[in-house]
């Protein structure tokens, strides 16, 4: 920034502007000397300019409001579900009262018109004395954070439980690979040599990017190297029937995938993947 003691001396609303000198250092920009010397020629009077200043540089005092976590119900028409048994929801933190108020909001508000929402579903927010919770406020902009984290792990348990939120339709399945035998282990015969995956994208397009190895256009890799090298053929049919079914958050996904490779190798297979979850797998199984 120019020296200020030289824009005392070109520009004659000086006396006023240091005022807010502090406050355009800090929040504004730094003005230069030719930037600031051309403002004289912007106003007609020191009112103008004074009203300006006001417009520009004022800012409310930071200020606190109670909000509440809570779950509204959108209605069927305004698009797909992941499970036609669960409802579309909403988790919101909105500075509205569990009860009366939120009730009210809910037949009254422009905003929940336009998020077609039709209800409040109680059973699904955090009980009264929860954080968040109907008497259990949170405080903001203090607890801004802790706000993001009880919303997100709300928004993960119902997406568990197969509710659409926020409009989020991503499910998951599993899927079974053959690969081509390439080795005995302990000299003994394996009865097949498979790969285990889980993934949210559809099944067939998943198994095509470990065939045809795809990447990212920046180079990740997205296949796996192994599947990849000794890719046979999709082995769908061998999965028991359970595991054919769609899971709604990818840790019911991974904790089944572990599962399938428990499975295969439990029938004789060499198996890869799978492996995230297999350690606690095991040991919730008691498998050594």
């Amino acid at each position: 920034m120019e020296n200020q003691s030289n824009l005392k001396e070109v520009h004659p609303f000086w006396s006023l502007l240091s005022a807010y000198n502090e406050r355009i250092s800090l929040h504004i920009f730094p003005l230069s000397l030719k930037a600031f010397s051309s403002l004289e020629y912007s106003f007609d009077s020191i009112h103008h300019f004074q009203l300006l200043l006001s417009m520009t540089l004022s800012y409310p005092p930071t200020s606190t409001s109670r909000v509440w976590l809570v779950v509204l119900k959108v209605s069927p028409l305004a698009g797909p579900r992941r499970r036609t048994d669960r409802h579309s929801v909403l988790v919101k933190a909105l500075p509205r009262q569990p009860g009366h108020q939120l009730d009210h909001w809910v037949k009254t508000s422009r905003r929940a018109k336009r998020l077609r929402v039709v209800d409040a579903l109680y059973d699904l927010m955090p009980r009264p004395s929860d954080p968040g919770g109907r008497d259990a406020p949170f405080i903001r902009p203090k607890e801004n954070e802790l706000i993001k984290t009880t919303a997100s792990t709300l928004r993960q348990q119902l997406l568990c439980d197969g509710y659409t939120v926020n409009g989020c339709l991503t499910v998951w399945h599993l899927y079974t690979i053959e690969l081509k035998p390439f080795r005995r282990v302990q000299n003994k015969p394996v009865h097949g040599y498979v790969y285990v995956g889980q993934t949210s994208l559809n099944v067939q397009d998943r198994i095509r990017q470990h065939r045809e190895g795809h990447h990212t256009p920046s180079g990740h890799r997205l296949h796996s190297a192994t599947c990849h090298k000794f890719f046979k053929r999709p082995r769908l049919d061998l999965m028991p029937q359970d595991f054919h079914q769609t899971f709604y958050c990818q840790e019911d996904a991974l904790t089944a995938e572990a599962d399938l490779r428990i499975y295969f190798e439990s029938a004789g297979y060499l198996v890869e993947g799978g492996t995230e979850r297999l350690t606690q797998r095991k040991q919730a199984l008691g498998i050594t």
